[in-house]
């Protein structure tokens, strides 16, 4: 488990998207659970800000 702390909200939703991100790119057949809330439709909408920011540039990198 995973605590985020962060300086407000955006933070927050960048910082969960982010670690979504990491985790399809580190085991791509993975199970993510996420709340059925608000939150997920915005970690989704920034995961396709990320992508069609970056596309196939992200890469899995050392923790």
């Amino acid at each position: 488990m995973k605590i985020s702390i962060v300086p407000d909200e955006r933070s927050f939703d960048s910082t969960e998207a982010w670690r979504v991100i990491g985790q399809i790119l580190s085991k791509p057949d993975s199970v993510i659970g996420l709340v059925l809330s608000w939150l997920v439709l915005v970690v989704c909408e920034i995961m396709m800000l990320i992508y069609t920011r970056f596309g196939s540039r992200i890469r899995k990198t050392a923790d």
